[in-house]
């Protein structure tokens, strides 16, 4: 990211801690319950594995609909 990008990201992130009360936990280990770890060197490797056998990979839909925006709890 650029320099513009990452001060917009560090303000919206900001705003939406502020708006829903959260707090930066800096790396994250769980999101909606699930237990979430990243390996970068296993990623490394996999992108070799997929790249080797022509996979491309794409964006898992999920069941919201696309331009879904959640609503804060502030009345």
């Amino acid at each position: 990211m650029d320099l513009k990008s990452l001060l917009l990201f560090s303000e919206l992130k900001q705003k939406f801690i502020m708006k829903w009360k959260c707090c930066n936990l800096k790396k994250t280990k769980e999101f909606f319950g699930m237990q979430i770890s990243c390996n970068y060197k296993d990623q490394k490797i996999l992108d070799k594995v997929l790249a080797y056998f022509n996979i491309v990979t794409n964006l898992t839909s999920t069941l919201l609909p696309l331009g879904y925006v959640f609503k804060s709890n502030n009345n």
